[in-house]
């Protein structure tokens, strides 16, 4: 979750000047959604292991959203904004 929120705020800090910096932070965590799922469809896996791995996908699916809500309000153009400050 730390690595997660100071690239968020990193991607905000710099959306001025590259709008596009948000965007780039949602494929790193679709990327990364869609390789613990390549993980969980491995055969092999201890119940124990599954678990972990589902609890991540449910983890970095739910910032993949924060990160589209603050893609879709087109207001929230810096770390400051209530949006992402709450």
């Amino acid at each position: 979750m730390i690595e997660w929120t100071k690239g968020v705020e990193d991607a905000l800090k710099v959306m001025e000047s590259n709008p596009t910096s948000m965007k780039k932070i949602k494929q790193t965590y679709k990327k990364k959604v869609s390789n613990l799922i390549e993980l969980m469809e491995k055969p092999g896996l201890s119940i124990v292991d599954r678990k972990k791995i589902n609890t991540l996908i449910v983890m970095e699916e739910h910032n993949r959203e924060v990160i589209d809500r603050l893609l879709n309000d087109k207001t929230v153009t810096n770390q400051h904004h209530f949006n992402w400050v709450s």
